[in-house]
């Protein structure tokens, strides 16, 4: 499954420990033969769609951007991408860094069903802190049954999912159980 550059596409997003800086926002794409039923929603932007992370990298090598960041230890695994008969070292956090140089707002991986939003605000420079489940107010996320209504994800009382504003009811601790 692909979709075309400005789709709405319904995702799931579940956190349990945020991510760290610059890795972009992590979505599962609920395309078939995926469940649908989140009713969240987001704008892919500009999409490019690959069959796994390492062919993002291979076309940043291929781009002729080999070293997307000053600093190469703020990554977690380090990758060797082989392009254009040469070796290139590259980190887990360049996914992201990589589409912003190639002009992408987003990634859709075909081999996961993943979708990667690399747009500022998730990424470099943006993003401020690491991201729990819910990404900065400014991602394109929306609602309804067509995704058309506006949605604002509440990220309080540790929500470990993305959602458009769905507050847990508070325990009412004053009514005597049995």
């Amino acid at each position: 499954d692909t979709f075309p550059d400005g789709s709405i596409v319904e995702v799931l997003r579940h956190v349990k420990l945020p991510e760290g800086l610059y890795y972009g926002c992590w979505y599962v794409a609920l395309t078939k033969p995926y469940t649908r039923g989140t009713g969240v929603f987001m704008n892919v932007g500009r999409v490019l769609t690959v069959q796994n992370p390492l062919h993002i990298l291979s076309k940043c090598a291929e781009a002729g951007f080999h070293r997307l960041h000053d600093d190469a230890s703020l990554g977690w695994y380090n990758w060797t991408v082989f392009a254009r008969r040469k070796f290139y070292q590259m980190w887990d956090n360049h996914f992201a860094l990589c589409l912003l140089r190639l002009g992408y707002d987003t990634a859709f991986v075909t081999g996961s069903n993943e979708l990667l939003d690399a747009r500022p605000y998730c990424s470099f420079p943006g993003q401020q802190q690491p991201m729990g489940a819910c990404p900065a107010a400014e991602a394109p996320l929306s609602t309804g049954w067509t995704g058309t209504e506006p949605c604002t994800c509440v990220d309080e009382d540790g929500s470990e999912n993305l959602n458009c504003g769905i507050h847990k009811a508070p325990v009412d601790t004053t009514i005597p159980r049995k």
